[in-house]
Order: structure tokens, then sequence, then C-alpha cells
């Protein structure tokens, strides 16, 4: 048996989405708001509620895929889906699996026309005959090298001995974690700043 580990990355980012948008929806709720004689009341009600609408929507967003986080765990037999949140769990037999297809994973973030990398890594699809796709991502997992690995020689008829040296290097990434420490860093201090206004 084999489990695989939610990612603090990926937390941290869904935590911080949360309680950034949270905020700012906050903000926009309880502060005064004046229209100038220019602009439309009508148009300016508009705006000011499609702004507070979109972090409301990111907020609820965030809240929802927490309470909706995966983790797996491979047996000899199965892969288990677990939402630990939600007390769910989900059975898939090894040999309805058909085909696992990895990919490269980008996150990028843009400013004045320039993309910025915020992380980069890999995505497995876990291809089953008439059903959804399964994604684990190496955002979501922190152990996703190790797990996939793991995965991938269930599936074979020979196993081979697996280097978990080499697999738990390949899964101390840092991708991603400078970013992450702005964005609970900008969420902490306006929180912080909320809080004692």
């Amino acid at each position: 048996m084999y489990k695989s580990k939610i990612s603090p990355l990926y937390i941290g980012f869904v935590v911080g989405g949360a309680v950034l948008c949270g905020c700012f929806s906050y903000i926009l709720l309880t502060s005064p708001w004046y229209i100038t004689d220019e602009t439309d009341k009508a148009i300016g009600t508009i705006i000011f509620w499609l702004l507070t609408g979109g972090f409301i929507a990111f907020t609820s967003v965030s809240i929802f895929v927490l309470i909706t986080m995966r983790s797996f765990v491979l047996t000899n037999k199965a892969l288990i889906i677990k939402q630990p949140i939600l007390l769910q769990k989900r059975r898939i037999e090894l040999v309805d699996i058909e085909a696992i297809e990895e990919r490269k994973l980008s996150i990028n973030s843009s400013h004045d026309f320039r993309d910025f990398n915020v992380y980069r890594g890999k995505q497995t699809y876990i291809k089953r005959s008439n059903e959804k796709d399964i994604k684990i991502t190496s955002f979501e997992t922190r152990n996703y090298h190790s797990f996939i690995a793991h995965v991938q020689n269930e599936r074979r008829r020979f196993k081979w001995c697996l280097d978990d040296d080499k697999l738990c290097k390949l899964d101390r990434s840092w991708s991603g974690y400078g970013w992450m420490a702005f964005l609970l860093l900008m969420a902490c201090a306006l929180l912080y700043s909320l809080l004692n206004r």
C-alpha cells in the first residue's frame, strides 16, 4: 500500500487565495462608495457589483477547492481516491485502467504583457474506458513522482525495483513556493490590517 500526500503548496495557494479575496470582498462591502457626477449611477453600481461579485466568487471557489481536496491510496489491486474533508472514498480497480499519460504542467501569471512562471511540474491522466479521466498533478500531490511510479509499477506484469531515494529527490521541488509565500504574506498583512482597524 502506498499513499499520496497533499502538497503544502496547494493548501497554501488555496488558503491564501480565499483569505485575500475574502478580505477584498469585505473591504468592498463595508466601505462607503462614491460615484462621481461624470459617471452614470447605474454603470457605477454595475461596476461595483461586478468587482465585488468577482472577489466573492473567487473566495467561494477557493473554499470549494479546499473542501474537495483529494488524496490517493494505492493497493496491489486498486487505486482509492479519498476526499478527507467530505469523508468520501472512490475505488478504481487497477485492471480497469487502460492507460496512464503524463504531461507537463505549467501555471503562469501575466502582467504588462509579460508572462511569469508561477509553477512548473507534471500532471498524469489515468484513462479508463467510458469514464472520466482522473488527473493527478504535482501541484496538488507532494510525493507525485513516487506515487505515479508506484501506480505504473503495480500495473506491470513483472514489477521493477524502484529507487525510492531518486524518486524522493524528484519530489523535493521548490517550484512555486516563493509565489506562495508572497501570496500568504499579502493575505496575512491585509487580514491583520482589517482586524486592527
